[in-house]
């Protein structure tokens, strides 16, 4: 049984220009056996598999040809060599992957990436803010803490609670003409 796989955030021209690159993928260094596609992306969205974990069952037991998931998810699977990563979807390459290429190499400007914030209530006063940013930063900072994180695929960059708040508006005004564009609504 075939399986449609689809993203919000991902044309058929995007898949196909993922798909080409698979000849850039060949030439690196893989296991000879036969093994499943898959570009690493912040949030697999599928006809009839419900999450990553999922895809990632689908897609090892071949019942899925590809998909679009989050780096931990599959990170450790493309390093045991049971996947092949063709992508990233990030600018540039992924410490887990360097040995991948972005999409944006043959797709110009091509950017998802996902990523995770810490919020707090509005009216929490500033100096607490302050605080919970000054000590997240410090943990993330520890070399086992942000070794762990790119262990599994991620990655980390930190900001000021200013910069946290362009870059969600940024991201609300990307989004939003993608879910505009896809004619996407909640049922």
């Amino acid at each position: 049984m075939k399986t449609k796989i689809f993203s919000a955030a991902c044309s058929a021209s995007m898949i196909a220009a993922a798909l080409s690159m698979a000849t850039t993928a060949h030439a690196q260094n893989y296991p000879v056996k036969p093994i499943r596609y898959i570009v690493a992306f912040p949030a697999s969205g599928t006809t009839d598999i419900k999450g990553g974990a999922f895809a990632m069952t689908d897609l090892i037991g071949g019942q899925i040809e590809l998909s679009f998931e989050n780096a931990p998810n599959c990170v450790p699977h493309v390093q045991s060599g049971r996947l092949r990563a063709i992508g990233v979807t990030t600018h540039t390459r992924a410490q887990a992957l360097p040995d991948t290429p972005p999409i944006a190499d043959a797709v110009p400007g091509f950017e998802v990436g996902s990523w995770q914030g810490l919020f707090v209530p509005a009216g929490v006063p500033p100096a607490i803010v302050s605080k919970l940013n000054t000590e997240v930063r410090r943990i993330l900072a520890l070399d086992d803490v942000r070794s762990r994180i790119v262990g599994l695929g991620a990655e980390v960059a930190t900001n000021t609670p200013e910069q946290f708040v362009e870059f969600i508006k940024v991201e609300m005004t990307k989004w939003e003409k993608v879910v505009k564009a896809a004619g996407a609504r909640v049922d």
